[in-house]
């Protein structure tokens, strides 16, 4: 039995071994390539007798600069070729590459930005900046939008009532009820009057541009927002007496909302809504207090796989 158990011991030390040994092997393994020219080196002294010729400088691109020795080559064309109209065109296409290279770093470094902020919103604003600082964090933090969609908003946004909106595009303020019903994915939401209560920043009931841009962000407008964000206006949305919590009673205004919109809508009947509240705060673990703060609900919605597409 001792000589199985010390057989068995040899053999894990001869197949794990010790971290110091491999550490050493990673360290020889680091150094290999150099010491294989170093021996090489050596032969050609001893073999020819002179010092060996240098080997071939692989050059390393300038992230900041990636067409600098285009550029380089380019020089030596124009110089050689002169004010051609072939030079003429080569340095053109040279440049219009150059502004694409360009063009294609700052979206795929803006595309970094606007992904962590997704993944991580609550994520250190001037460390990002600090990373990426030819984007502008507070900038990509105000919306989900690409410069595309804004531009389209904006085209959505001009045709609820174009008048208005040419002669004063900056600070025209247009009615919710002409914003709800001209665009189809608000249309029919139950939610109305609380979008245009939490939307609104002037409590006005109505939408500038910039509250149109805030409401898009959160609502069935935009696939980016992450469910937290979505969660979050939610919860002020169903939040009806605006006390920072969900009571019954806002449970019971958001069952009576749903069920009581639409031709043939049929208002449930006030044991059957109280069933309904009760399964909800059951459901929550909530039935304690019967309330349920902003930090419990976005437990809940993270129980919902299918909040961020059906809000």
């Amino acid at each position: 039995m001792l000589l199985t158990m010390e057989y068995n011991c040899n053999e894990g030390v001869r197949l794990f071994p010790s971290p110091e040994r491999l550490d050493k092997v990673e360290d020889s393994m680091k150094y290999l390539e150099q010491v294989i020219r170093e021996r090489n080196e050596s032969y050609w002294k001893l073999e020819v007798g002179e010092e060996p010729p240098k080997g071939r400088q692989e050059r390393v691109l300038d992230p900041k600069d990636p067409l600098a020795l285009i550029r380089e080559a380019a020089e030596a064309v124009l110089e050689a070729e002169g004010d051609t109209y072939e030079a003429r065109k080569f340095v053109r296409l040279l440049k219009e590459k150059e502004r694409k290279g360009l063009r294609k770093m700052a979206r795929r470094e803006k595309n970094a930005v606007m992904n962590i902020l997704k993944n991580f919103p609550n994520c250190d604003k001037e460390a990002l900046q600090a990373k990426y600082p030819d984007v502008d964090v507070k900038k990509c933090a105000l919306t989900y939008f690409s410069r595309k969609d804004i531009i389209r908003l904006f085209d959505r946004f001009y045709r609820i009532n174009p008048s208005a909106v040419k002669s004063n595009p900056f600070s025209v303020r247009l009615p919710a009820d002409d914003v709800f019903n001209t665009i189809p994915e608000l249309k029919f939401n139950p939610f109305q009057q609380r979008l245009a209560h939490v939307f609104s920043s002037q409590q006005d009931g109505k939408f500038s541009f910039d509250d149109f841009v805030d409401l898009a962000s959160v609502s069935a407008l935009c696939e980016k927002a992450p469910s937290n964000v979505r969660a979050a206006f939610a919860f002020r949305i169903y939040d009806f007496d605006n006390d920072g919590l969900l009571t019954v009673a806002d449970l019971g205004r958001l069952i009576d909302d749903l069920t009581c919109t639409g031709e043939k809508a049929t208002k449930l009947a006030p044991e059957e809504r109280d069933a309904v509240v009760g399964y909800i705060l059951d459901e929550a673990g909530m039935e304690a207090n019967r309330t349920i703060n902003e930090a419990e609900f976005q437990l809940v919605v993270k129980k919902l796989p299918d909040f961020s597409t059906s809000f």
